[in-house]
């Protein structure tokens, strides 16, 4: 059995995404760090033969320092397994932007948490396809919110900021099972062998589902319950 790290207070839940958030930027501020400062600045690679008898002014490679001079471009096009804006990992392409959005990127492996999905409550309208785990997260939210539950999986995703972005949302049962068949089967995302992952989709009043990323399988927890503290990676969608 696994010990609660947090309860249902607002001031722990409050201190779990701090601590979240520390560490997010800890590791941003490593990660650029050491990608700054590794240019060797050889803006001076010309021969300058100016003088060479055919007069050609510089020697025709005026190329404004070197060339070196490369402004960023924003990356546009994304495959699975590439790094995504927020520094997850993207594990599913749509192929168009219909709906607002056409990848889903999962979040870094330090912002991975334990949570309970709930108590026995039904929640209706969550669903189990690719792209409704944002709605369901929603969902689930919004009922929570209204019966002043607290520090919840879906909750707790919902309220992430990770290296800016704040869009994150508790994924569905078919997203999910993408995560671990594109990234974790792949050894990619640093997930954890041990524990199930909880997903937005509920089954019942007593269950949701969740997967083992030992064996892949999918389980409702109809035995152990929404109140079992589970392994929770959130994804946003972009």
């Amino acid at each position: 059995m696994k010990t609660k790290l947090f309860g249902t207070h607002s001031i722990l839940r409050a201190g779990l995404l701090a601590c979240i958030a520390f560490a997010v930027l800890f590791a941003s501020t490593l990660s650029a760090c050491s990608k700054g400062g590794g240019g060797s600045n050889s803006s001076s690679s010309g021969s300058n033969s100016s003088g060479g008898g055919s007069n050609s002014s510089g020697g025709g490679s005026n190329s404004s320092g070197g060339g070196s001079n490369s402004s960023s471009v924003e990356k546009t096009n994304y495959s699975p397994g590439d790094e995504g804006p927020a520094e997850g990992l993207v594990f599913y392409d749509k192929g168009n932007s219909e709906g607002g959005w056409r990848y889903l990127e999962a979040a870094p492996p330090i912002a991975e948490f334990f949570a309970a999905w709930g108590s026995d409550y039904d929640i209706a309208g969550t669903e189990t396809g690719i792209g409704t785990g944002k709605r369901n997260t929603a969902i689930i939210v919004e009922y929570l919110s209204g019966i002043g539950e607290t520090g919840m999986a879906a909750q707790l995703c919902s309220e992430l900021n990770i290296n800016g972005f704040s869009d994150w949302f508790l994924p569905s049962k078919d997203e999910l099972d993408l995560m671990y068949t594109v990234l974790h089967r792949n050894r990619k995302g640093d997930f954890s062998d041990g524990w199930g992952y909880w997903s937005s989709s509920q089954t019942g009043r007593t269950s949701a589902w969740s997967q083992n990323f030992y064996n892949g399988s999918q389980d409702d927890f109809t035995l152990s319950g929404k109140d079992t503290e589970y392994t929770v990676r959130a994804v946003r969608a972009f």
